[in-house]
């Protein structure tokens, strides 16, 4: 690829606008994406770093800090974003040649939104440049003082033989509310998964250095394994440099193992690697007996979110594979450490109803309402099985739902209700909630459900609302 540099600016040129508002990890691989497509379209460069107390920058997980906290002056007044980014971008598409991805561009009243994903996979391999190594771009990125002195730091550290960076994403996915999305459970590497690996690898007389958000689970498998805890590598430091020196030191690593992170991804695009996916070095059946040998000698040492996630990363693995009564041992297990996650509740109920199991089934939803009620939050496993951002993360549920219903069972109609108002279906939602109600009359009195027809009803007009602005997909 040709050697990069800034170009003057000229008013009638496009724009490639990275506007990310999720973690670090995402933001950053969109600017380098960014930076090379405009460098291949001879356009211009910009980018939008939102810190309004939504999204990523409101949470603790994610090391987002003001613009100018993380960027030199310099560098922001020459590329940061004034307009409405939402307004005249549009998104690259796959393209036959690079005279394609041009005219995309072109069509497009101001320009290009830059992906976060992979370019290879957005724009396809028929246009050059858009893999390997994205250092060129990385250097390009004036990051502030503060900043830099942590990177310069990581790119000091001795790396000894054979490096591997395994990198164990918790935060929002595993200790926060996205961890009832199922469409998230591949975002983490177990606990045990992760032991058995760097165990493995120490074997192997590797170096291992270990990046996590949770720190207490880092500390344990370093101690037992000898691998080495990035965090004893940079003392003192804020968040937002934390996590940039994580991610030039993982850079640097020979090998990376994660799950889907962008934080992993990112640092493997710097340097033209990619992330060896931890699903495709542990078989499943190897998951399964590598999670429940491990959870029965070092269970105590992980946090019981930890142990929830394994049990249900497990079984979600080979859930089609598992014999019914392991299945439940699996889920009932992940119940027990995660009790207020609908996610596994849910699972267990639909696996009774799935094997005839109603009254189990029927005992299984009525304990994640009480639990709920308990919570203040009455229709959260409603919510749950209903109100998912994707159709991905709960059909998989719906036909076992479907059929207690048939079989005569009334409590399952409470949350076809609910579904059915997020599908937009308004005829079905409120048959659904007047079969229920009856089947509360004919059922008699049931504390726990009293007045939960009527709060189902009245979240309907949200969330019909809701379903015509966001259709689920």
């Amino acid at each position: 690829m040709s050697t990069w540099s800034f170009r003057k600016r000229r008013s009638n040129r496009k724009l490639v606008l990275a506007r990310r508002s999720d973690g670090l990890g995402q933001r950053l691989s969109a600017i380098l994406n960014g930076l090379r497509l405009a460098n291949l379209l001879d356009a211009e460069f910009r980018l939008t770093w939102p810190v309004d107390g939504e999204g990523a920058a409101a949470r603790e997980d994610h090391s987002i800090v003001a613009a100018e906290e993380f960027f030199s002056e310099s560098f922001l007044r020459r590329h940061r974003y004034q307009g409405d980014p939402g307004e005249g971008f549009g998104f690259p598409k796959r393209a036959e040649d690079l005279d394609d991805l041009r005219s995309q561009l072109h069509e497009t009243p101001l320009g290009l939104a830059a992906p976060n994903r992979p370019l290879r996979k957005v724009v396809g391999p028929s246009v050059p440049d858009v893999d390997g190594s994205f250092a060129a771009e990385f250097d390009l990125i004036e990051f502030h003082p503060d900043v830099h002195a942590a990177m310069t730091r990581a790119r000091e550290v001795p790396l000894g033989e054979g490096s591997v960076g395994i990198h164990l994403r918790a935060g929002d996915v595993l200790f926060g509310p996205l961890r009832t999305l199922n469409r998230f459970w591949d975002k983490c590497i177990p606990a045990p998964i992760a032991r058995a690996l760097i165990e493995q690898l120490r074997d192997e007389s590797r170096s291992v250095f270990v990046f996590g958000q949770d720190a207490d689970l880092v500390r344990h498998l370093c101690e037992d394994t000898g691998a080495i805890e990035a965090e004893t590598l940079r003392p003192g430091m804020s968040g937002h440099q934390q996590s940039m020196f994580d991610i030039v030191l993982m850079s640097r690593c020979e090998r990376i193992i994660g799950a889907r992170s962008g934080f992993a991804g990112l640092a493997a695009n710097i340097t033209g690697k990619s992330v060896e996916p931890y699903l495709r070095l542990i078989s499943p059946e190897d998951g399964v007996n590598i999670t429940r040998a491990d959870l029965a000698k070092h269970g105590d040492q992980y946090h019981p979110l930890q142990r929830a996630f394994a049990w249900w990363a497990a079984y979600y693995r080979t859930r089609d594979e598992r014999p019914y009564d392991e299945a439940v041992a699996m889920v009932s297990a992940a119940v027990d450490d995660d009790p207020d996650n609908p996610r596994a509740r849910l699972r267990l109920a639909s696996l009774h109803f799935e094997h005839g199991q109603l009254d189990l089934g029927h005992h299984a939803l009525m304990a994640a309402l009480v639990r709920d009620r308990a919570a203040g939050d009455e229709l959260r496993s409603l919510n749950a099985y209903g109100f998912a951002w994707t159709r991905w993360d709960n059909r998989w549920l719906f036909d076992s739902f479907d059929r207690a219903i048939d079989a005569g069972l009334g409590l399952p109609r409470a949350f076809r209700a609910v579904q059915r108002a997020r599908d937009n279906d308004a005829e079905g939602a409120y048959a659904d909630v007047g079969g229920f109600r009856a089947w509360l009359t004919e059922s008699g009195p049931v504390p726990v459900l009293a007045g939960l027809p009527e709060k189902i009803e009245a979240s309907f007009p949200d969330q019909l609302e809701l379903a015509r602005a966001q259709p689920v997909t």
